[in-house]
Parts: structure tokens; sequence; C-alpha cells
């Protein structure tokens, strides 16, 4: 496998006796000649005398690192033995520091980094960048951020030159990925490999032959640490790619394969191990294309029945994830499908064009061909009085080089000039200039070029034409992210600049468009999605004024499909579940508290404009939203469809169950099943439902609810989603069940029902932090007039009214009062639900010991007494019951 990773490098393979790290002016090359700079080492070696070994200074801690053995400094002529000078010490006569020293402070920065994570072991489970902002946080980002200062302190010399100074710190940094394998550990030390790769970035290949071909064959097995390296491009695809391939390949297709079972093992550990990557980093993340692991894919679709039999079930659902990203996997798929009905074996491994080696544009002079095409489009570009005939003579040019034949090709073509766009507009910013402007020019002109391809060029498919484009443009954007975050050299606004433009013009009324402008739009949903703020957060305040586009959001909820409200509410949870750990923490930041203030701007348009879209896919908001969020929460679940009118809850003897809207269903256009299949709730609970077996399910079921993964980073126990969908599944099988039965009213139905015994379960058995997840997931409910409002108002009444216990009913109050005295709007059916709590003497609520237990707290609820109920003709209002006016201090 080494002398395979060379040999794509274009380096002529040398002995494997001779160390891999010597520098390049060192390595033999393998024809027996010595060049003149080996010689010259050769000939100066007898006027050097090896003496005075020296270690490096001792760090304390120091032997806590892994492989920090003793690092021998060498050298120094004999004519200076006597008067050890300042580069005996490591410091050269300009007063700059010797790259041994730089080594020994990236080591004592290394170690302090491994000490403060250490001393954060509640957050040992979170990733770096999603490491909450607290003080300990904040100094395990400080200590990353020193590298690339420490690492930009390096100099040429000739006894230790700075790039084998690279490759021994990123070595050490390698070796301890595989010490300890916790998330905060991972990330953090893939942060200080990019540094180092940013700084020397050859360091890419070598890491990669440590991985694949170095002494420890196990390494490449262990998931999180392969796949934190391929997701921070801290490894080349390829390489995996082809090795991976060429195991499998040689292990299979031997005589006799399956009766080694040694050599099986290996296979199925290459197997699941492939179908890890791939679902991870392409399916589910998408930081990688499917291009990136065509090899591995192509071997997955053709694997004999006896060996992928134990990986039928996992390898079908990641070719579905795989179809939805590119539809022609999904046929070669189903080509496999029909060959395995009629009894066929796919001929092992015959890949055709998908295992062909990613050219290197470089050898062949692409890059520069590119470069003259760019420069006749800018000069074209800049032009005024440029004919029809200069823009055909230049598709005609196009066409000659051969570079939109193909589709890899196409794709290499966008990908070249996407990075020359953007490295033209990275280089017009002057150093010294005190102004921020950049120059625009190539990315108009690339913007433009674009438009004029899709337009005009002949393509049975101009969609894919555009699709190829924008997700090339989104990975160039997500590596240059990669490489320049770390140093905060990173700038979104060529991006936006790009993007905007794309959008403009693509969504102008055009006759060549038009009958695709739906597909244009979905083009650009795929790109924003890949671009997503948890994946590429510092192109986050860019993202949602693209996400928020006039030419983009109007006309994608306006569109008839059904798919295209779809993409836009994945949008939305994109930018929620990016905000939520920060929101649910309270750590709002200046950039925070800007991007939550956007945020709040988008809803409200989409309140005022397209409240459909909001009451249809409440549920998924609801579910990325954090409970302490109340009045973004509130301000969704306020929206109604414009078709429908709301009484005034404020009306005397309203009578909500007379009112016609009160019996239709609302629509809800995501799966509320999802998670309870996902922890296989679903079946029980059907069954429970349906005849009350087994009567311990109630009880098993709370313990279900404690989340085992996804919410603890969020400080909380349980599964909200998973509450959220059982609560709604729940109410929506009640309200079947009253339906059916055709009786008078949904209390007195409520004594003999086995959906309000899950309801009084959950309620009576949960602690409190679980019962308020519960009632939390009733009042969501609580919306415009419905079938489902009017259900869980009366569920949530019945409870307050059954229960003896007075922290259950001070908790319902708590739900809906703190949804109350926040800013306007309020749910309609909030209002009517504590309207009728406060004014129907039933409930005796203004007789509860916690509405007087301090004068604040009476005060409080005869405010908002104040707000709810409607005032007499002698300008009074409706108290809560049991409330002394005396008492309230005024």
């Amino acid at each position: 496998a080494g002398f395979y990773l060379r040999k794509r490098q274009g380096q002529v393979p040398f002995p494997s006796s001779f160390p891999a790290d010597l520098p390049e002016q060192l390595k033999p090359k393998g024809n027996g000649v010595l060049t003149p700079t080996q010689m010259r080492v050769y000939e100066d070696f007898g006027s050097v005398k090896l003496y005075d070994i020296k270690e490096i200074p001792e760090v304390k801690g120091q032997e806590d690192f892994p492989g920090s053995g003793k690092l021998v400094g060498l050298t120094k002529r004999a004519t200076d033995l006597d008067r050890p000078g300042p580069q005996a010490q490591g410091i050269d006569t300009h007063g700059q520091i010797s790259n041994q020293q730089v080594l020994d402070n990236l080591i004592n920065a290394y170690f302090n980094l491994k000490k403060a994570i250490a001393s954060y072991p509640d957050a040992k489970d979170t990733p770096l960048t999603s490491l909450r902002k607290t003080q300990k946080a904040q100094d395990i980002h400080k200590i990353v951020s020193l590298f690339p200062s420490m690492l930009r302190a390096a100099r040429e010399e000739n006894l230790f030159p700075r790039e084998v100074m690279y490759l021994t710190f990123a070595n050490k940094v390698f070796k301890e990925l595989f010490v300890e394998s916790n998330a905060l550990t991972i990330s953090s030390q893939c942060a200080v490999l990019k540094c180092i790769i940013a700084a020397y970035p050859s360091a890419i290949d070598r890491i990669s032959e440590w991985l694949l071909a170095g002494d420890e064959p196990e390494r490449k097995f262990v998931k999180p640490v392969i796949t934190a390296l391929i997701g921070n491009h801290l490894v080349d695809t390829r390489y995996i790619d082809d090795c991976f391939r060429k195991i499998l390949i040689t292990n299979l297709t031997s005589q006799h394969a399956e009766q080694n079972p040694a050599r099986m093992r290996e296979v199925e550990r290459i197997i699941d191990l492939s179908i890890t990557l791939v679902r991870e980093l392409v399916v589910k993340e998408q930081i990688h294309p499917p291009e990136s692991f065509r090899n591995i894919i192509e071997v997955l679709l053709r694997l004999p029945k006896s060996v992928s039999a134990p990986f039928e079930r996992s390898i079908q659902m990641l070719f579905d994830g795989l179809a939805s990203l590119r539809p022609e996997i999904s046929a070669k798929l189903g080509h496999r499908e029909v060959e395995a009905k009629n009894g066929q074996e796919s001929p092992m491994f015959k890949v055709v064009d998908l295992t062909v080696p990613i050219e290197d544009p470089e050898q062949e002079g692409l890059r520069r061909r590119v470069c003259y095409l760019l420069d006749d489009w800018l000069t074209i570009c800049l032009e005024n009085t440029v004919s029809d005939k200069t823009y055909a003579q230049y598709l005609s040019l196009l066409r000659q080089q051969g570079l939109l034949q193909t589709t890899k090709s196409t794709n290499l073509f966008f990908r070249l000039i996407t990075e020359l766009c953007i490295e033209a507009a990275y280089s017009s910013k002057q150093p010294q200039s005190q102004t921020t402007g950049l120059s625009y020019t190539t990315i108009d002109a690339l913007a433009k070029l674009v438009v004029f391809l899709v337009k005009f060029l002949d393509n049975a498919n101009k969609i894919a034409l555009l699709s190829a484009f924008l997700q090339v443009a989104a990975h160039a954007l997500i590596r240059d992210h990669d490489q320049k975050s770390p140093m905060n050299e990173f700038n979104q606004k060529p991006y936006l600049r790009l993007f905007t433009n794309l959008l403009y013009d693509l969504n102008t009324p055009d006759p060549a468009l038009d009958s695709s402008n739906i597909e244009v739009l979905n083009a650009f949903s795929h790109a924003f999605h890949t671009l997503r703020p948890s994946r590429v957060p510092a192109f986050t305040f860019a993202w949602m004024e693209l996400i928020s586009h006039r030419m983009f959001m109007p006309k994608l909820l306006i569109s008839k499909p059904h798919r295209c409200s779809v993409m836009f509410k994945t949008l939305i949870v994109d930018l929620l579940h990016f905000l939520k750990p920060y929101l649910q923490n309270a750590e709002l930041l200046d950039q925070i508290r800007l991007l939550y203030k956007g945020t709040l701007r988008i809803l409200l348009v989409l309140l005022h404009d397209f409240p459909e879209f909001l009451c249809e896919f409440h549920f998924s908001f609801c579910d990325a939203i954090p409970t302490t969020c109340i009045q973004m929460r509130n301000l969704i679940l306020s929206a109604f469809p414009r078709n429908v009118r709301l009484p005034d809850p404020l009306t005397p003897n309203l009578k909500v169950d007379l009112l016609p809207e009160i019996t239709h269903p609302p629509r809800i256009g995501c799966d509320i099943k999802e998670a309870l299949v996902r922890h296989n709730v679903l079946q029980p609970l059907e069954q429970y439902l349906a005849n009350r077996q087994p009567t311990s399910f109630p009880i098993k079921l709370c313990e279900k609810l404690k989340s085992q993964t996804q919410d603890v980073k969020f400080g909380s126990k349980y599964d909200v989603k998973l509450v959220n969908s059982l609560v709604l599944h729940v109410g929506m099988q009640g309200i079947a069940k009253l339906q059916a039965n055709n009786e008078e009213g949904i209390m007195p139905q409520f004594q003999d029902n086995s959906c309000m015994d899950i309801f009084e379960r959950l309620v009576t058995n949960l602690d409190p932090e679980g019962r308020y997840y519960v009632l939390n997931a009733i009042a969501n409910q609580l919306r415009y007039p419905n079938n489902h409002t009017h259900y869980f108002s009366c569920v949530l009444l019945y409870l307050f009214l059954q229960s003896e216990d007075m922290f259950i009913k001070e908790q319902i109050t708590r739900v809906l009062l703190e949804r109350l005295i926040v800013h306007q709007p309020h749910p309609w059916g909030l209002l009517i639900t504590f309207i009728e709590l406060i004014k129907n003497p039933q409930y005796e609520f203004g007789r509860q010991p916690f509405t007087n237990c301090a004068p604040e707290i009476a005060r409080l609820f005869d405010s908002v007494a104040r707000s709810c109920m409607p005032a007499k003709e002698d300008n009074t209002v409706h108290m809560p019951y049991g409330v002394d006016k005396d008492k309230l201090g005024r």
C-alpha cells in the first residue's frame, strides 16, 4: 500500500529501509546516482562532529505524551566546540527561534491542550465545534488558536528542515488519535492537524500513508478516528477508496477465498467500515459527494450474495439514501435486483469508468487551459459591445476543448474554474488595506458563465448541469472553509456573491428556463442543505441571507409541488438545529443574538405571508426549538390558514365545540411516527391502545422516554422528540376513537379510554422534568380551531381537574402561563384553554394554594386575568376565584 501511495503521487519508490521522513533533497532517486546536494552532505559529514547530544528542555508532564521520547539535536562544527554560541542554544544570530524550539513550543501547547480537555470530562462526548461557551471551552479554543502562529514561526534550516519538523509533530498528534477515542479529544486533535496541513499541505499525503500503510494495520478499523479524519479532509478519499477496493478484490477474487476464515474476517471488517463511512460522510452529513467513494460504492453494488448476506439490510438502507442524492445509483441498484431475480451474479467488480483514478489537473496542463478560457471569458464580460456571434464562438471553443463532454470532465472544469475565481477574489484584497472590500469581477463572470451554459448549451438536461455546478461550488466552499477557518482567514463574501447572482439570473423570467423553474429551486435547495450552518459555521450569516432571498424563499413556497415546501422546511430545521445548543444554554453571544434576531424575522415573514407553511410543519419546528425559546414557539403555533377566521377568544359564552372548524383535522406534513419506529415503541403502543395489554406497558414507556444519546448534550435526560411524537400520536388515536363512538362531548368519554390512560400515567409516573416535556408537547397542539386543538385542550383541563397532586396542577399552570406572559402573538387555542381554566368554577383555579403563595404571584395572575377576561359593564374584570383584591397590594 505504501508503494501504491507513493506511485500515485508520482514519486519513484525507494527501499523500505530508508526513513520515510527524509527531506526531499536527501531521498534516494532509485537510479544509484547521487545528486550534488546529496554528495555535499557526504563531503561535509567529515567536518561535522556528532557531539553534545542535547535533549528537549523538560516539559512539565511530558511523560504523559506517548512517543515523546528524547529528541536529539545534532551537531556543531569542531571549531565551535570550546565556545558554544547562540546556535548551541537553538537561537540564531538574527534573534529567531530555531525549528527545534518551535517543536518544543508545539509539544508544550499540545500538552496544555490535553490538560484542558482532561479538566472538562462533562464534554468528552461533545465535538469541539459544538462545545458550550464555558470558560473551560474557551480555554480549549484559545489553545487551538495558538497553533497556526506557532507553526508559521518555523523557518528554513539545513540540519532540521521545517518540513521534517511539521511531519514530526504531525506524526505525534496522529498517533495520539488512537489513544483516547472520545469526541472532544478526536475533534481537538483533528483541529491541530488542520493547522499543520494549512502550513504544510503535503502532510495530508503522509497522514494518508500512516493510516493505510503504517506499522499498525488495525488503525484503519477505528471507526471514530477514520471517520473524523476523512470528515475533516485530513485524509485523501482517493487513497481510502482505492485501498479498500484493492483489499476486497484481492481477497474475494482469489481461489478458495471463502474457505479462508482470516481473509473473510478482513473482508467483513472492510465492508462494515465502508458502509459506515459512506453512510456518515456522504448520506447523513453530506461532507463528501458520492464520487469520493465511487469504487467502494461499485464494489458494494456487486458483492456476491454469499458475502453481502450479513450486511444486506445495511447496504439496502445505504443505497436508499444514496438514491436520493444520485438517481443513477438507484438505476444501478435496480439493475442489480433484476439480475438477482433472474438468478444471475454480476461479473465480479466489472467496473467501467467509476474506478478510473481522478486525473491530476496539473499533469496534463488542464488548469492552464482553464485559465486561458477564463481569461477569454473575462474579456467578453468586460466588453460592452459583444454580439451573439462572440458568445457562439466561445461556446464552440468550449466544445473543442472537450471540457463539457462527460460528467467527469464537466465536474473537473467547474471545480478548477471555481477555485481560480475564488483565488482571484481573495488576492484582490491588499494586505495592508484598511478596507475589507474585495473585487468581484471574476465571481460575477463565473456566475454569468454558468447561467450562459445552463441556458444555451445543447444539453438534454440543463438542470443536471446546474446541479453539478452547485454541488462543485458547495464542496469548494467546504474545502476552503475547513482549510482557512482554523486561522480565521475564511471569507464568505465571494461565495455569497456567487450564489446570489445565480439565484437572481436563473429565477428571472426566461423562455429557456421557465418550464424548469421548480427544478432550479430544488437544485439550490440541495446545495444550501449541503452548506447548512452545522457543517459550515463560518458561512452561517451568508447562508441565512440566501435561504431568505426574495428570489428563493417566496418562489419555493408558492410552488405547487409539496416537495418544495418540504425542502424549505429542511432548511429552516437546519437553522434551528444550529441555534439549539446556544439557545438551550442561554449562551447568547453577540453573533448568536444577531442570528437569533434574523431567525425571528424570517419566521415573522413566514407568519405573515405563508402561514399555511408554519401550520403544516409546526411539529418539525417544535422538535428543533429548545424549550427555553417560548416566544419563538408561540410565533410558529400562532399561525393559522388564511381561509380560517379566528373567533375572538374573549367573546362571552363562546361555545368552542360548536365552531364548524373544530371538527376538521389540521394538515401535518411530516412523519410523526419516525421517532416511535426508531425506538421500537410504535408496535407495543398500538397494541396497548387497542386492548390495554400488557398492563405494564405504561410503566415501561416512561423508561423508554429517557434519552440514550440524543439530548444528553443539551442537558436533558429525556428524548424530547420521542415525547412529542408519542403525545401527538396518542392524541390522534384518541380523536379517532371519539369520532368512532359518535357520542356527545369529549370529557365524559375520558373516563374509560386507553389513550387517556397513557396521558394520566405519564403525568403521574414521570419526574417533574419528564412531566414538563409531556405537558409542553400537549400545549404545542393548542393552535387555531381544529379537532387537535379541541382534543388537547380538553386533555389538559381534564388532567388538571382529575389530579389530586398539587404539583401537577401547578406545573400545568406553569406551562400555560409561561407562554402567555411573553410578547404577542399568542396561539388561539392557548388563550381558549387558559380562559376556560380560570373562568369555569369547576376547576377552582383561584383557590389553588400556588395562586396566592406570594403577592407577586397574585398580581401576576390578576394581570393575566385582566388581559384574558372580558370587561364587565362596570369596567371590572372577572377575577380568578379565591383571589382577594385587598391582598394584591394595589
